[in-house]
This record gives structure tokens, sequence and C-alpha cells, in this order.
């Protein structure tokens, strides 16, 4: 199986003989014939982002806290296996967008779709992305001279150019995240490189839209049920701390 195929089936590997430039140019391709977008990829330079200190108003903000913690819960549960712990209507929405390879895209849309309806954000701030990680590994991976660099498609969020980025998590096996914190928030670890293309509202919707219907819902149905679901989550992981 060469490294096309290999990433076409699970949309991402090792991708340590790529360039920054070629890795861009490869993911650019797989958007186009797998997934959704409003403009040609290829034909367009990614964007990189840069770390950016959020706005302490928006850290402070609470409806943003409750979606941030339903994100990092969503994202720790999976990753644990800890399936009880998610109610069965959404596990089985993280199960069908894993499996496709797009868990990424799925925690990303949920969480730019409950920040815009719930009017946390003002849409003008808030962007969807859809592009690539790249970063050294760390540990057993690292001492392999075909290991020494992971990158594959990735999709985020950004409010004012800052990247919120939960499922990164999901590379924590291989990557030191030198501050503890296994998410991002303005902050990028400084040997993580994250690009990607600028969407929007269009794009985040019409991935949520085909969520809700897999759910048996329509969209706005789909985002109340979550938005209820975050809340009682944040309460939950509120009172713990």
């Amino acid at each position: 199986m060469d490294l096309e195929e290999i990433f076409s089936e699970q949309y991402y590997t090792l991708l340590n003989d790529l360039s920054d430039e070629n890795i861009a140019e490869f993911v650019a391709r797989i958007y186009t014939e797998r997934w959704y977008s409003s403009f040609s990829y290829p034909e367009n330079d990614p964007v990189y982002f840069e770390s950016k200190k959020m706005e302490e108003k928006i850290l402070d903000n609470s409806q943003f806290v409750a979606f941030c913690f339903y994100s990092s819960f969503l994202t720790e549960k999976m990753l644990d296996y800890q399936w009880n712990e998610i109610e069965e209507w959404v596990r089985k929405e993280i199960k069908e967008w894993d499996k496709k390879g797009g868990l990424c895209i799925y925690l990303a849309v949920l969480h730019y779709c409950l920040l815009l309806e719930s009017r946390s954000i003002p849409e003008d701030r808030l962007r969807f992305i859809q592009g690539f990680y790249s970063h050294p590994t760390h540990g057993i991976m690292s001492i392999f001279e075909n290991m020494k660099i992971q990158s594959g498609l990735h999709a985020f969020i950004t409010i004012d150019n800052c990247v919120v980025d939960f499922s990164i998590k999901q590379e924590a096996c291989v990557f030191n995240f030198e501050n503890g914190n296994e998410f991002i928030l303005g902050e990028i670890p400084k040997e993580m490189t994250l690009g990607g293309w600028i969407e929007g509202k269009t794009i985040a919707k019409k991935y949520a839209r085909e969520i809700a219907r897999s759910s048996g819902m329509n969209y706005l149905d789909w985002i109340e049920k979550h938005m209820l679901y975050a809340y009682d989550i944040s309460l939950r992981e509120l009172k713990k701390s």
C-alpha cells in the first residue's frame, strides 16, 4: 500500500519525508476528493497559524467555557474508550465520524456551531479551518528514522485568528505538550505547525446538517440538544473542580 492509499483510508499518517509545502498540497487534494469545501484548496495557499493570546473577555465568557468543557469531555472520553460516559446518541455520532477519519472535523464543526448559535462569539470573529498539523514525535516513536515527524489532516476553529483546538489531544501519545495542556486555546506549542484553509458558516453548517440528519434530527433540534448536553456536562465538570 503506497502513501496515498494509506492517507486516503486513514486520513492521517507519518509524512516525515514531506515538507510543509508538500503536506499542504497533499492534504488539499484529500479535502477536494473526500470532504466539503467552498473553494479550490489546491489552487490556494494555506494560512499558517501562530500563537496568539486570547482575550480574557472570551475566556471569562460562561458559554464559551461550557462549550470548551464539552469539547474536552467528548475528546477525552473517546480517547480513553470510556464510551459509557457519553450519551448513546452522541456516542453514535462520534463513532461514525471517527470511522470516516473525520473525528476532528466533527468536533470542530460541533464546537463552531455551538458558539455560533448561542451567539457566544460573533460570526465575523469565528472561523472553521480545514487543514493539517505537523510536529516532531517523542518517546519510543522518535527513535525510528521514519517516525520522527508526524503530520496529517486536521480541522479546528479560530476566534480572532486564535486557534481553539481540543481534538489535537489525539497527538498527546506522540507529541510533548510542554505546558501540560493537551489542547490549544490561542497558544500553539512551539514545535507544532497548524495550517489550513479558512472556511466559515456555510461549510460548517453543511457538515452539521449532515450529522443532524444521520441522527434523525433537523439542524436546530440537533444543536439545541447538544447545547443542553454541553451545559449539563460543564456543570458536572465544574462541580468536580
